[in-house]
């Protein structure tokens, strides 16, 4: 690796690095790769023009480029090791062996390239300060198991595919509103967001539905039906179902779970173009474009969200009175769906469910009727929190009571950790929103609430801090 550092009379910074890094698990041919990076800084309260601004303490531009590289893929991915699998040979079953994945004799480095423009301040003796920051990133050759016919033996390979980006804005303010001999007051805030979109797949702009990727949204979605209502048992509701069952072959019933269909339904007269005439189990003779709708498939499927927050933060407030200090942590985090809300594995029992006489129950009716079932795409929710994450207090003894027991300090405190969390329907119903376990990979994530969910713990610590 080699590196060159540059400073022009304290007010301009250059760094350039640049590495050469090799990963033994890549195919033959792509293993070694290089990546630069550079940075560059201009620090504008060295200039003259702002030394007599006696409020601006800080005021620094910077800008970085640089390329880096993931080999994360397991070992001999590129190789193909064997296996034992019997094989079939005339007509006979005989001891044999196979790859235990498909070799991909060209895999080499993800590789991603990203800028930063940032800017650092401090103003009033530093009071104020904080530091403004713009990234975007572009990944390219991701290292992603891509799908494959079946017919080869194999339903995936591990490739390079595609291309994402992510674009973010972080932002750290930290100010000192009150400040005087016996109290002061420092608040310390700070502020992310980050978008994060597939740009390009293996055929280019083409959505890959077999792995659920979709160009323009994060690699982790959720795509499903999108929840409307519960079906009620009225004459307009039973018409409809008449007609879904007619139409499509499905099967509704009252107090069950109503999806979105995403084709209208258009009534037209008989014999108009691209219709089709029913008639329905009532006797009802209707006619409807043939667009699609009644039946619920793939087609009606959409993206809902994913479980990617649209924005994190978090403020902490300290109070310093005389010996005393109060200090508090608040972490949010807003715009992200969670799929676990109902539970519908059986592990938590509704107690609001439809009926005929609860007819604005907010679940579905428990019953042993068939029909088709939709129910689980009430296990959407939307997983926005704010957490009190720290509470605590503490009281540093004078110095002179420090100096008669021969130590450089003596605190005691008392904190509370956890004691508070806000949010929707999931935290109302005892899930925390924060645990995010297992949700990296896509057969977790649509189970993220029903298997990988703990508890939010609420701790009380008392402690005492001895120095010597």
């Amino acid at each position: 690796m080699g590196r060159i550092n540059y400073s022009l009379m304290n007010k301009y910074l250059f760094t350039a690095t640049g590495r050469w890094d090799g990963a033994s698990q890549l195919a033959e041919g792509n293993k070694w790769d290089f990546f630069p990076s550079l940075a560059v800084a201009w620090k504008m309260e060295e200039e003259p023009f702002l030394q007599n601004i006696y409020w601006i303490n800080q005021m620094k531009i910077r800008f970085g480029w640089g390329v880096t590289g993931n080999s994360a893929v397991s070992p001999y991915s590129t190789k193909g090791s064997l296996l034992s699998a019997n094989q079939v040979f005339n007509n006979k079953e005989v001891p044999g062996a196979k790859a235990e994945v498909m070799p991909n004799y060209s895999l080499g480095w993800e590789k991603t390239s990203q800028i930063n423009v940032g800017l650092d301040f401090g103003f009033l003796n530093n009071r104020i300060s904080g530091s403004f920051e713009y990234y975007n990133s572009n990944t390219s050759d991701l290292l992603l198991n891509r799908s494959i016919p079946a017919i080869l033996g194999y339903v995936n390979i591990l490739a390079n595919v595609g291309k994402t980006q992510n674009t973010g804005v972080e932002i750290t303010l930290s100010g000192v509103p009150v400040q005087s001999n016996d109290f002061s007051w420092q608040i310390d805030l700070n502020w992310g967001t980050n978008k994060e979109k597939i740009v390009e797949l293996a055929q280019g702009k083409q959505d890959d539905k077999a792995n659920g990727w979709f160009i323009g949204h994060p690699i982790q979605v959720f795509r499903d039906y999108e929840y409307d209502r519960l079906w009620q048992d009225t004459e307009e509701d039973q018409r409809l179902i008449d007609i879904y069952k007619t139409v499509g072959q499905l099967t509704y019933i009252p107090g069950q779970t109503k999806v979105v269909d995403q084709q209208p339904m258009i009534e037209v007269d008989e014999g108009t173009e691209g219709s089709k005439t029913y008639t329905l189990g009532s006797g009802e003779k209707i006619t409807l474009m043939d667009n699609g709708f009644g039946k619920i498939n793939d087609d009606d499927a959409v993206i809902l969200g994913s479980n990617r927050p649209k924005w994190v933060g978090g403020i902490t407030n300290t109070l310093t009175y005389k010996n005393w200090q109060f200090n508090c942590f608040i972490h949010a985090r807003v715009g992200n769906l969670y799929y676990g809300l109902l539970q519908t594995y059986g592990r938590r029992v509704e107690k609001n469910v439809w009926s005929p006489t609860n007819t604005k129950g907010k679940y579905p009716q428990p019953t042993t009727q068939s029909f088709s079932d939709h129910s689980e795409v009430m296990n959407y929710a939307k997983g926005s929190m704010v957490a009190v994450r720290n509470i605590a207090l503490s009281y540093t003894f004078t110095n002179d009571l420090t100096k008669r027991l021969n130590l450089s300090n003596v605190q005691i405190y008392g904190q509370v950790l956890n004691p508070f969390i806000f949010g929707g329907d999931l935290v109302k119903v005892g899930i925390n929103p924060d645990d995010v376990t297992g949700w990296e990979t896509k057969s977790d994530a649509k189970m993220g609430g029903q298997t990988n969910n703990t508890a939010l713990l609420r701790s009380y610590v008392i402690g005492l801090r001895v120095g010597f």
